[in-house]
């Protein structure tokens, strides 16, 4: 047996978009958009890498009752797929659980929708052999339940999928709680699960398996948003992460030791420039840190409040690099100078630290474990600006400042 197949879950299209208020109305625009782009990437990837089937593990839509214009775009991408001979398997989760009395349009006739009621069941025929496919949408209030008898494998020569909506080991929750034992005890080869945003592999025997979200929301959601596109060949598994999100909400640390105003500015603005990609929008946060001598100016909210809005300034193309939040962070330069002559093993630590920066043949040493470390960062390695960070880090985990 030799197919493949995309799960993904929470697209959750139609979602408000939150970051920025009314402050820029056109990249507002392009942030409400940005659901509707992850989701055609999604349809993209599955019609070229010409996969057999497509799972979505619920929460489709933000709400049950998604505008017109939204049903329109899921539904123009559910007729691209299914153009292709690429049937959707469907579930819904706790955000779209009542989907089916609001809908504009019929389903394509390769679309399928699993129920609430009971477990739901389709055969489906790939090269070599039988897919079979059981789900149950979410059901609100839905309580803890036996999974073993209701999730029955039929043909033990099939590759058994499972498709839920739910939250996993919290049992008492309310968001159809489940336990891994309880779905490793199914005889289920692969659950494809949503409801958490992040991508998480919680087992391998059986796969259990949370695709996490198309596309980050809000600040709390990091890093690359996706699917999981699944090869399976001869009952062996594997899982290929793919990036869909058109927004990327990122946290960098920026190290303004020694900088006077105008190199704080301008280090802000390369950086921006520096993650700027043709590829996705950027919200990001900058947390300054180090040992600063503008402590005390930074603090002033007039101050960081004029830097901001200059580095937001015409970030309206579908580039954008918008600056969320500046997180301060930094201890005042005359505390550095205080722990390192102090009597102590802070003090120590310190000292040793200045001594090894300074010794030349310790630098080459250095850089070459520093270049092992650091293979595939393009970022050019600052020997310096590491020796800071780390007396910053000392003095953070032994006590120092507080």
């Amino acid at each position: 047996m030799d197919f493949s197949f995309l799960h993904a879950a929470d697209l959750h299209l139609g979602s408000p978009f939150v970051g920025i208020g009314k402050s820029n109305p056109k990249l507002q625009e392009h942030l409400q958009n940005a659901y509707f782009k992850s989701f055609r990437k999604l349809v993209d990837l599955a019609i070229s890498r010409t996969v057999d089937l497509v799972l979505l593990s619920g929460d489709i839509f933000d709400d049950d009752r998604p505008s017109l214009q939204t049903q329109k775009i899921f539904r123009d991408g559910l007729n691209r797929l299914t153009a292709k001979g690429i049937p959707v398997v469907i579930i819904l989760g706790n955000h779209d659980a009542d989907l089916l009395d609001n809908l504009y349009f019929a389903l394509p006739e390769k679309v399928h929708i699993l129920g609430t009621d009971q477990v739901d069941h389709l055969a489906m025929q790939v090269a070599g052999g039988t897919i079979d496919i059981f789900g149950l949408s979410f059901k609100p209030g839905q309580q803890a339940r036996e999974l073993k008898g209701i999730f029955k494998r039929g043909q033990p020569n099939n590759f058994a999928i499972g498709m839920l909506h739910c939250e996993i080991g919290n049992t008492s929750g309310t968001y159809a709680p489940v336990t891994i034992k309880q779905l490793s005890d199914c005889d289920i080869d692969y659950w494809a699960l949503g409801h958490v945003h992040s991508p998480k592999v919680l087992s391998e025997n059986p796969y259990i398996v949370y695709s996490g979200t198309i596309q980050g929301s809000n600040k709390n959601e990091l890093g690359s948003k996706g699917c999981f596109l699944v090869s399976v060949k001869d009952q062996f598994v594997n899982l290929e992460f793919n990036d869909l999100h058109s927004v990327l909400w990122t946290n960098v640390d920026l190290d303004i030791s020694n900088f006077d105003k105008g190199e704080l500015v301008d280090s802000l603005f390369d950086l921006k420039n520096r993650l700027r990609s043709s590829e996705q929008g950027i919200m990001l946060k900058v947390n300054l840190t180090g040992f600063s001598q503008l402590n005390s100016w930074l603090l002033e909210k007039d101050e960081m409040e004029d830097i901001i809005s200059e580095l937001r300034r015409e970030e309206e193309k579908e580039d954008f690099v918008w600056i969320t939040e500046v997180g301060i962070k930094t201890k005042p330069a005359e505390l550095y100078t205080e722990l390192f002559n102090s009597k102590d093993f802070l003090g120590d630590v310190l000292r040793l630290l200045e001594v090894a920066k300074l010794d030349k043949d310790n630098q080459m040493d250095l850089i070459k474990v520093f270049e092992e470390v650091a293979a595939g960062i393009e970022d050019e390695l600052d020997l310096n600006e590491i020796f800071e960070q780390a007396a910053f880090k000392a003095i953070e985990l032994l006590g120092g400042g507080d």
